[in-house]
C-alpha cells in the first residue's frame, strides 16, 4: 500500500509540475525576478587602476513580461522593472586606488522590447569616488561621473550617438559609447561577455518562455574620460530574469501534494 501510494503521489505531481512548465503557444504574460547590472571588466589601464577588480552594481527587479512562444521569439518589459535610487560600495583594494568607492545613482530601466536582443535604456548614471565616500554622496569636485543615458534616445542598451558629460568645475570630460541588448556573445575592447537563454533545468531556448526560464541578456558600452591616466574602460550592463510561477499554480501543486497526504495517511490507517 505504501509503495502504491508512493507511486499514486509521484505520478501526480509530475503532472502538476507539467502544468506549472507548460508554456502558452502565443504571447503570454509570466512573473519575473532578476537584476540589472553595471560591470566595469576593463584591465589595468595606464595609471594603474584595474577596473576589471570592481565589484558589479546590481539593482534587483521583479514585475511581468510579455513573451511569445516558449522560445522567447519577444519579450516586452515594462519601465521601471529594474530601479535604485543608490547604490554605493567602499572599496580598500590598492588595486584600484585611488579609488575609494562606487556608485550607481537613479538606476531605472526604460521599456525594452527584445527578439534575442534589442534595445532598453539604463537610466541614471555612476560614479567613480576619488574623495571618499561620504564626499562622494555630495559629489566632491574629485569624483569622476559616468552618464549610461541622454534623453532615453541614446547611450547603455540603446547604442546611437555617444553621451557626453562635461563637468564645469573639474573640466574633466566623460564619454559613454554604448549599444542595444544581445542574448549571445558581446565584445568591448578586448573583452568579451556571454548572453544565454535556458529553458527549467537549463535546457535550451526552446522552453525558455516557460517558469523557471532564465535569460541573460548583455550591452557592451565604453567609457572614456579626458584623464589620461584612466583612459577608456570597456564594460558592460548585464540583465538578469528568471521566469517564476504564478501564485495560482503554486497553490495549485502544493493543495495536490497535500490532498494526497491527506489520502495516504487515511488509506494506511485502514
Amino acid at each position: 500500500m505504501r509503495a502504491l501510494f508512493l507511486r499514486l503521489v509521484h505520478t501526480t505531481c509530475a503532472s502538476l509540475i507539467g502544468v506549472v512548465m507548460a508554456a502558452p503557444a502565443h504571447a503570454a504574460v509570466l512573473s519575473f525576478t532578476g537584476t540589472s547590472t553595471i560591470r566595469y571588466l576593463g584591465n589595468a589601464g595606464p595609471g594603474g587602476i584595474d577596473f576589471s577588480a570592481l565589484p558589479p552594481l546590481s539593482a534587483p527587479g521583479a514585475g511581468t513580461a510579455t513573451i511569445s512562444g516558449t522560445n522567447l521569439t519577444t519579450l516586452s518589459l515594462p519601465a521601471g522593472a529594474f530601479s535604485a535610487a543608490l547604490i554605493s560600495i567602499p572599496l580598500t583594494d590598492p588595486a584600484v586606488a585611488p579609488i575609494v568607492g562606487i556608485q550607481a545613482r537613479n538606476i531605472k530601466n526604460g521599456a525594452g522590447a527584445f527578439n534575442l536582443g534589442g534595445k532598453m535604456a539604463i537610466q541614471g548614471f555612476g560614479v567613480f569616488c576619488i574623495a571618499g565616500l561620504p564626499g562622494c554622496s555630495t559629489g566632491p569636485l574629485a569624483n569622476i561621473v559616468v552618464p549610461f543615458t541622454a534623453n532615453g534616445t541614446r547611450g547603455v542598451g540603446l547604442g546611437g550617438s555617444s553621451v557626453t558629460r562635461f563637468d564645469n568645475v573639474t573640466g574633466i570630460s566623460v564619454t559613454v559609447n554604448g549599444n542595444p541588448w544581445v542574448a549571445t556573445t558581446a565584445k568591448v575592447g578586448t573583452i568579451t561577455l556571454m548572453g544565454f537563454v535556458h529553458g527549467p533545468a537549463s535546457g535550451g531556448a526552446a522552453t525558455a518562455g516557460q517558469a523557471s526560464g532564465v535569460i541573460q541578456l548583455v550591452t557592451p558600452f565604453m567609457v572614456s574620460t579626458s584623464i589620461g591616466a584612466i583612459g577608456a574602460i570597456p564594460s558592460f550592463g548585464i540583465l538578469n530574469l528568471h521566469f517564476v510561477p504564478e501564485p495560482g499554480t503554486l497553490l495549485l501543486l502544493t493543495s495536490g501534494v497535500l490532498g494526497l497526504g491527506m489520502i495516504g495517511r487515511r488509506r494506511m490507517r485502514k
